[in-house]
């Protein structure tokens, strides 16, 4: 059913287009990715997620996803998984977790940016990141951001100038450390405390 070993696609590679028929889901097993639709980034991708998950129901791509870092993907023919579905229910069940998990995320951020500042979404998303990185096995206070200046405030509904205003009240503030993309948070926790709608939903 899946791909007998992760195909590697390189930075910049574009792996799926708005609209366009859909009939494998990916997986991610490595990388970074980014969804966007028109000329906003919508989604970010790292190990362990499902892309474009939209797909499923309607058959069509909702996003177009590029390969930020090199990615390491599997595809998964979307009728092998209806057909192992009808067979297995406890696989229907593991799969209807996968999606609704990822469904949950993104409704999430729906939420997140409603009626939020940009100082309380940039908090938001470090805490996700710092959650998913925590989740595969690596640090949660020190990360690299999965995506630059421009991209991290087009995902963030902002300007790229109040995106960089803001990081740098918080580096200020003594809540985080900025090198570039490089990211040491003080204390997780304490901004955990700060905003406890902010956190993450399971993924896994």
């Amino acid at each position: 059913m899946i791909t007998a070993g992760p195909e590697i696609k390189h930075q910049g590679s574009v792996l799926t287009r708005e609209s366009q028929p859909a009939d494998t889901l990916l997986l991610a097993s490595g990388g970074t990715l980014k969804g966007c639709a028109g000329d906003e980034v919508v989604s970010v991708y790292l190990p362990g997620d499902l892309l474009d998950v939209q797909s499923l129901g309607t058959r069509r791509h909702a996003e177009r996803v590029h390969c930020v870092t090199p990615a390491r993907l599997h595809w998964v023919p979307i009728p092998d998984l209806e057909r192992l579905s009808r067979r297995s229910p406890a696989f229907q069940g593991h799969l209807n977790r996968a999606v609704g998990r990822e469904l949950l995320a993104c409704q999430r951020w729906l939420r997140v940016y409603g009626g939020r500042t940009v100082r309380e979404r940039i908090i938001a998303f470090l805490l996700d990141i710092s959650e998913r990185m925590k989740r595969l096995g690596n640090s949660s206070s020190h990360f690299l951001m999965p995506l630059r200046r421009r991209e991290m405030a087009s995902y963030l509904m902002t300007a790229p100038e109040t995106y960089s205003r803001e990081m740098g009240r918080l580096e200020a503030d003594g809540l985080l450390v900025a090198d570039g993309l490089e990211i040491r948070l003080r204390s997780p926790e304490h901004l955990r405390r700060m905003m406890p709608w902010a956190n993450s939903p399971p993924r896994t």
